[in-house]
């Protein structure tokens, strides 16, 4: 089965038309390969190589041609299905973006790396303000088109290293690679600035968000995820409770206690 991957990758890999042709030559070669074998075997009662030399080339050349493209077509649907089912496997279908679970494994991978440089890393956590009373009001089908909107803002304002992800209900998480907690503030009010503008823009509608920051230097036992996490939960919070509309940082010695939820 892993062979017959790799060969499909490297003919898909290859140029339209190049892998069909590959796959008739390769036939061509192998069917005067063999021809010349058995030829070979009874060249001592003088068989004449021409006709059967011709047939091996013009038999492949006439099969094996409407086969190739028959096959590469197979190949290249497959691996279009395979693409897509990779594809929904990882992503938030409504936002477009990261779903929680690939968007931990990106970030445990990276907080790996980022431990073994000594880099700093910043966790942004967003929520839309309010996003109950806009289902409420607007029904749901906008309350849909809110999200997609942030998070079209949030891939603008962010560079293509950053994760971005849906991290459940209105809520939305992005790790900052290389980062430290002050440029994460600043990429955090870059982003509140582009969301509230966005959705003007696109819905007429006034929409706000909070965001929590928290990002710390790599400790000597690297960094811990479900920390970072909690850090910018309980900062968003504290914005909400600071009247909405705001960007707090989570400081480490902060009390370990989140805040109850407010809409």
């Amino acid at each position: 089965m892993a062979s017959f991957a790799h060969f499909s990758a490297s003919l898909l890999a290859l140029p339209k038309g190049w892998a069909e042709g590959a796959i008739v030559g390769a036939s061509v070669v192998a069917s005067l390969g063999l021809t010349f074998l058995t030829l070979g075997a009874f060249d001592d009662i003088g068989v004449s190589w021409h006709f059967p030399m011709a047939i091996a080339t013009i038999v492949p050349l006439m099969v094996a041609t409407p086969v190739s493209v028959v096959l590469m077509g197979l190949l290249r649907k497959l691996e279009h299905l395979r693409a897509e089912a990779h594809h929904l496997a990882n992503t938030d279908l409504l936002t477009e973006t990261f779903n929680r679970r690939r968007w931990i494994e990106l970030a445990e991978r990276e907080l790996r790396r980022a431990a073994t440089t000594g880099a700093s890393v910043a966790l942004l956590l967003l929520d839309v303000d309010h996003f109950k009373q806009v289902n409420d009001a607007h029904g749901h089908s906008l309350g849909d088109a809110v999200l997609k909107a942030v998070a079209e803002a949030c891939r603008d304002a962010l560079r293509p290293r950053d994760s971005l992800a849906r991290w459940g209900g209105e809520e939305f998480v992005v790790l900052l690679p290389e980062t430290i907690v002050d440029h994460g503030a600043g990429a955090a009010e870059r982003i509140r600035a582009a969301v509230t503008a966005r959705i003007v823009r696109d819905l007429g509608l006034q929409i706000t968000i909070c965001v929590g920051v928290a990002g710390e230097p790599a400790a000597a036992t690297g960094y811990d995820l479900d920390r970072l996490v909690h850090l910018a939960d309980r900062a968003m919070y504290a914005a909400k409770q600071a009247g909405r509309n705001q960007v707090r940082v989570a400081l480490p010695s902060e009390a370990p206690a989140a805040p109850a939820k407010s809409a």
